[in-house]
């Protein structure tokens, strides 16, 4: 058939009328193409696809022709950022090879998990994927024919860096508020293996990188890619800062933090440094950083910007507790000074005593233990001076002791046949070190040293414990049944 007389039956794009009745007489039909060979912005933007399978993703993150599909995503940007989001990336399917074999199941193989996550569009996760299953499947297949068994590691490696991040899909899905930056290295090229973007929802904001290449790189994220944001035909291209693009405040006080996914770090910036100076990181091969929980600080007394400068770009575990350590760094170099000219046998007691005079604030126990205690005592004599502390107040020992945590640990509690037990040494250690600290503070008050404290004394305490048979529970209920 010619051209002209194919053209005289079928004068219409057929998928084109296919989708313009379904819009009129199905309008709630989901309609999925599967294109190949870079024509899936014909099939959105063309023919009106609301989802189009992505194949560049599989294929060129495969290949690790990074810097092609980066271009990929700045032609759609550059033409209409709403089509990322109709976008069906995957890393398999039934006609391909495995997600592992094409992949692996190391660090390459999650990163593009992440970029497939967290990229604007639809995952679509294979058969067997998570499991690392290496046999090809299809849709002609009754029944597997290997017997694979599950990649344990691999499961768990999505669990904990995969699966969370599919539970914020509000976050990724969209790409209204989606940005794509160059990874600028120091000399001023960009590494076009790099993956760098940030997109928010809300409150909710999320900058991503990610290396697709065996090589180390440092870099900075700082402006975006050209980005359309006309709302008729005319092109208005316009490019945004790391700081527009997470929608942050710019003021001298403003800071803001951050989670890093991956490691659990946090970290703090302030905004008006990531205006001027954008983002700094270095990524292993096939390294990524998922950075969530952006929160804004409003620094009225300037302890925040003090905090920034000192951990100058280092992630800690918990900021408020870095926080609490600058605020408290003078009374720890005293407490420190103290301990270290302290005799030995007494620095246990010391210790306590410190902990006592602070326990009115919570987090000044905390710190002590962290930053003090651990220098000059090993761990058990810490845990000692602990839970002295904490029988100080009334000079006796509290019957809840067993549910104290540092208590727990010199008591080396334990289960065994769904039954707690406790060791007898560690108790007699802890009773022995009670009746030491008596005497201690009476000396300390220049009053008559005492041998034994009001209350529970050594003899009755190692009396109980072995009428429990060392059985926490017994020894619990022996103890609440004394009389006050």
């Amino acid at each position: 058939m010619s051209k002209p007389d194919f053209d005289g039956h079928v004068p219409v794009e057929f998928w084109r009328e296919v989708v313009d009745r379904m819009a009129a007489e199905a309008p709630d039909t989901l309609l999925l193409a599967e294109a190949f060979w870079m024509m899936e912005g014909y099939f959105v933007r063309t023919l009106g696809m609301h989802r189009v399978y992505n194949s560049a993703f599989m294929n060129m993150l495969k290949m690790e022709e990074n810097s092609k599909y980066r271009s990929t995503l700045r032609n759609v940007l550059e033409f209409s950022p709403e089509v990322l989001k109709r976008f069906v990336n995957f890393m398999n399917n039934p006609d391909e090879r495995t997600a592992v074999e094409q992949f692996g199941k190391g660090d390459k193989y999650v990163g593009c998990a992440l970029l497939m996550v967290t990229l604007p569009g639809l995952p679509m996760w294979g058969h067997g994927q998570t499991e690392g299953f290496t046999e090809k499947y299809g849709m002609e297949y009754r029944r597997a024919y290997k017997d694979e068994e599950i990649d344990q590691d691999l499961v768990r490696r999505h669990e904990a860096e995969i699966f969370p991040l599919m539970h914020l899909r509000h976050l990724f899905s969209g790409a209204e508020h989606f940005a794509l930056f160059d990874f600028v290295r120091g000399e001023g090229a960009v590494d076009e293996n790099v993956f760098a973007y940030t997109n928010r929802a809300g409150n909710d904001r999320a900058l991503i990188l990610y290396n697709n290449a065996y090589e180390s790189s440092s870099g900075t994220v700082h402006t975006s890619c050209a980005v359309n944001t006309a709302t008729g035909d005319a092109q208005h291209l316009v490019r945004r800062s790391l700081v527009e693009a997470l929608a942050l405040p710019t003021g001298d006080a403003d800071l803001v933090t951050f989670r890093d996914h991956r490691t659990g770090l946090h970290y703090l910036r302030s905004c008006p440094r990531l205006a001027a100076e954008g983002f700094h990181a270095m990524l292993g091969g096939y390294q990524y950083h998922a950075f969530l929980d952006f929160r804004l600080i409003h620094d009225g007394n300037g302890e925040w910007h003090r905090l920034e400068a000192k951990l100058n770009g280092a992630g800690v575990p918990d900021l408020g507790l870095a926080l609490e350590k600058q605020r408290l760094e003078p009374l720890l170099e005293a407490v420190r000074i103290l301990l270290d000219a302290a005799p030995p046998d007494r620095l246990v007691f010391l210790a306590a005593t410190v902990i006592s005079a602070l326990s009115e604030d919570g987090t000044a126990q905390a710190i002590l233990l962290e930053r003090v205690l651990h220098e000059v005592l090993e761990a058990p004599a810490v845990d000692t001076a602990l839970v002295l502390s904490g029988w100080a107040e009334d000079q006796s020992p509290a019957k809840a002791f067993l549910e104290e945590p540092a208590a727990r640990r010199l008591l080396q509690i334990h289960e065994h046949e769904g039954v707690e037990w406790f060791d007898r040494e560690g108790l007699e250690t802890l009773v022995t070190a009670w009746l030491s600290y008596g005497e201690f503070m009476a000396t300390k008050r220049s009053t008559e040293a005492a041998a034994e404290t009001e209350g529970l004394d050594a003899k009755t305490i190692i009396e109980l414990a072995e009428k429990a048979g060392y059985r926490v529970d017994q020894f619990r209920k022996l103890l609440m049944d004394l009389p006050d």
